[in-house]
């Protein structure tokens, strides 16, 4: 006569489904970047022994002006807003900073046009000391209107491309720049 204990049935049947429900978890879970929503822009220039005007961009807005005088120096710094809920506009431009290495801030001019943007001495810089655009040096000559525009650019391929396409990355937020320098 056979005997039969169900004690070893049992154990394989647990170490089976085991074996199961772990092969079905995934070992490393992906990290989700939760990008932050960006509703309004607002860059301060400041000329040269002069006092600082403001120029925001809210979102539905179709660009934003920049008025400058000609042959000027100006240290633009630009700071961006979750603005969604009027009674707590939360400052994001904090989380850029601490968050350089993943970050990018880019003008591309989309004419030619006699201005001249360079990073600012005291601009936060990456890991690599990259400065991120936080705070930038622009130096007008002549007289001209021309269009351009502002990205922030998350987790860009190559912050010392010259161009929106070679940078790579994600676009956090896209503006048209209406710049006029009379």
């Amino acid at each position: 006569m056979m005997k039969f204990s169900i004690y070893p049935t049992f154990c394989l049947i647990i170490l089976s489904l085991t074996f199961v429900f772990q092969s079905c978890q995934k070992d490393d879970p992906e990290h989700i970047h939760e990008h932050e929503l960006i509703t309004r822009v607002t860059l301060e220039v400041t000329p040269s022994g002069g006092s600082t005007n403001s120029f925001t961009w809210n979102e539905g807005d179709n660009n934003l002006n920049v008025n400058l005088n000609s042959d000027t120096n100006y240290e633009v710094k630009v700071f961006f807003y979750n603005a969604s809920d009027p009674s707590d506009i939360e400052n994001i431009t904090e989380e850029i900073r601490e968050e350089a290495d993943e970050h990018l801030v880019f003008y591309d001019f989309t004419t030619s046009a006699n201005l001249q943007v360079n990073s600012s001495s005291n601009d936060i810089t990456d890991s690599n000391q990259i400065p991120i655009g936080l705070t930038t040096t622009w130096t007008t000559s002549t007289s001209e209107s021309f269009n351009a525009k502002l990205y922030l650019i998350h987790m860009p391929d190559n912050k010392t491309a010259n161009s929106r396409s070679s940078i790579g990355g994600g676009t956090d937020v896209e503006i048209d720049l209406a710049i006029t320098v009379n």
